[in-house]
């Protein structure tokens, strides 16, 4: 078993590159569903834990836009449509809760 990470972003590519779409595929589509799992975890916590973790929840919301770049550059349109709406839910209620804390 390989976790998934920063790294999982470029192995898909390099699947893509292979012409390997289904592999690619598989790798962002499992990785998504982490970032939002981890997302909905953090986004569902207390304001000040929210603040304690941003640069965690930063890190995640850049992961799936990073993911939503690249199923758009391969042409990988249902995975973007769903990454794209997984962005812009959780950004939407990140920017919420902090407006909301301040």
């Amino acid at each position: 078993k390989i976790p998934f990470d920063y790294f999982s972003i470029a192995m898909a590519g390099s699947y893509f590159r292979l012409n390997a779409a289904d592999k690619a595929n598989a790798i962002l589509g499992r990785y998504g569903q982490i970032c939002d799992e981890y997302l909905t975890f953090y986004l569902d916590q207390q304001p000040d834990f929210i603040n304690s973790i941003q640069n965690d929840i930063q890190y995640s919301l850049s992961m799936i836009n990073r993911m939503a770049e690249m199923s758009r550059v391969y042409n990988q349109q249902e995975l973007n449509l769903k990454l794209d709406s997984l962005l812009n839910q959780h950004y939407k209620f990140y920017v919420d809760k902090l407006s909301n804390t301040r």
